[in-house]
């Protein structure tokens, strides 16, 4: 479904994993984004929380829109309402996708001249609202110098939307990539069989026969799991498909 099949290496997967963990953080953006970055900009929303982070290049503003999972027992109910929307999208993680782009991420952006691209990460929930806001930038002008420069990377996200919300988020993306352990449960949510499609390019990390006993594990940990279980051969596999 994407327009343009991302490419990855074991140090992109590190950095944009260093990303979704950056939270009130400004070494961590550093580290992920390098001395480009010159502003960070940390918010909330009921218990979402993520940054804005502006790095500036010769060619213009590239923005990183970063947003955290949460295990808040209001945020699973969310999570649980996994019934469609009218136009394929879940309605558990429709509402604070909307809010947190149209409230917080456009007008931030809209202050900034010369923003030419915005990248997006996130973890579990927090990337399941990346997946919303992506969408949500699908109906921006595209007179607008980003309308068409919009990539970004989940971890063990769940499924967001049915296969017409898949062609609308592919329309508008550069390029989109979900990590998934293979032991994640998050990512095998909502059901296939209520309607779900998995949106994007999927990147799936094997793991030895261990992790199975270990789902929570192997949800939180993908810091570890792409440091010990992602090969060079298998990145080469993936690049060349």
């Amino acid at each position: 479904m994407m327009a343009l099949k991302l490419k990855v290496s074991k140090e992109a997967l590190k950095k944009g994993w260093i990303l979704t963990k950056a939270n009130n953080n400004p070494k961590l953006i550093e580290k992920g984004l390098g001395k480009k970055a010159r502003a960070y900009y940390y918010f909330t929303y009921g218990n979402d929380r993520g940054y804005m982070a502006f790095s500036e290049y010769k060619s213009g503003v590239k923005v990183t829109v970063s947003v955290a999972g949460s295990d808040d027992k209001q945020d699973w109910k969310e999570n649980i309402d996994a019934r469609l929307d009218g136009i394929g999208r879940h309605k558990g993680f429709r509402e604070p996708a909307k809010i947190i782009w149209e409230d917080i991420i456009v007008p931030h952006v809209n202050a900034w001249r010369n923003v030419k691209s915005i990248e997006f990460f996130g973890h579990s929930r927090g990337g399941a609202i990346c997946l919303g806001m992506m969408e949500l930038a699908a109906d921006v002008p595209k007179n607008y110098p980003w309308g068409n420069n919009i990539m970004g990377i989940t971890y063990g996200a769940p499924m967001y939307g049915d296969e017409r919300w898949s062609i609308r988020v592919g329309s508008v993306s550069k390029g989109f990539l979900r990590v998934e352990n293979e032991y994640d449960p998050v990512p095998k949510v909502p059901l296939t069989k209520w309607g779900y499609v998995k949106e994007c390019d999927q990147f799936k990390i094997k793991q030895p026969w261990f992790w199975k006993i270990l789902p929570i594990r192997s949800h939180l940990w993908y810091g570890l799991t792409i440091k010990t279980c992602v090969s060079k051969k298998e990145i080469e596999k993936f690049n060349n498909r």
